[in-house]
């Protein structure tokens, strides 16, 4: 199954968390300079981030700051079983308290700089802004 190629918003929630368990088993073996959990890969394409190559992780290299946005969002709803939408100071508020995902930023951070930069750039508030466009047509 993990070598068909399968759209992110058709994916049911066994196969996510497949991708998900595949993913962090990936990034935790195979590139052990480099270990993330769950809710850092979630957080990381919320955040319009891109993560290394993976092509088991179904994230495409091109992959636009739309679609990592979408993606993390995906992500971060099904380990956290919740949705804050693209508000990222309550998913930090929420994913703090409750560590669920391996959730690795401190309860007295305030917020990640790698939100602060998100929040921060005119691309990403742009693509969150088409986002929820699109989420309400």
């Amino acid at each position: 199954m993990l070598n068909k190629k399968i759209p992110c918003q058709k994916l049911s929630r066994e196969s996510l968390m497949e991708l998900l368990t595949r993913t962090f088993f990936l990034l935790n073996c195979r590139i052990q300079h480099m270990r993330m959990t769950p809710a850092q890969i979630a957080v990381t394409l919320i955040c319009g981030e891109k993560l290394p190559p993976f092509g088991e992780a179904r994230i495409p290299v091109n992959a636009t700051v739309a679609e990592r946005i979408k993606l993390g969002r995906q992500y971060l709803r099904e380990i956290a079983k919740a949705d804050f939408g693209y508000d990222l100071v309550a998913w930090h508020a929420h994913l703090k308290e409750s560590r669920e995902g391996g959730y690795t930023w401190g309860r007295n951070v305030t917020l990640p700089n790698i939100m602060k930069m998100a929040l921060d750039c005119p691309e990403w508030q742009s693509a969150v802004r088409d986002l929820r466009a699109n989420e309400s047509a």
